[in-house]
């Protein structure tokens, strides 16, 4: 097999930037592109930068204008998400 099939074959990992300063968390942490976290929290780009807006997530913008995202903010998000949605579909117990 030559070079290009194997790197072809390979899948295409997004570029992320690790370790990244986050000033929000102040901690060293996994910062992904907006398209990498909308596939991982199940919405759409747009819906993420929505979230950038009204501070939901923790954001940079390199230089080159592209935005990556806080791996640590996405995750207490997601899992904020998937908490509201299993206490609106629970049934009330008093």
């Amino acid at each position: 097999m030559d070079k290009i099939t194997e790197r072809l074959k390979q899948p295409v990992l997004p570029q992320r930037l690790a370790p990244y300063w986050c000033s929000v968390c102040g901690k060293l942490v996994t910062m992904i592109p907006i398209e990498e976290a909308a596939m991982i929290s199940k919405v759409s780009a747009e819906a993420i930068y929505h979230k950038i807006e009204n501070r939901s997530l923790h954001a940079i913008r390199t230089s080159s204008g592209a935005h990556f995202i806080c791996l640590a903010s996405l995750t207490q998000s997601v899992l904020r998400q998937a908490i509201n949605a299993k206490n609106l579909s629970s049934p009330d117990k008093h």
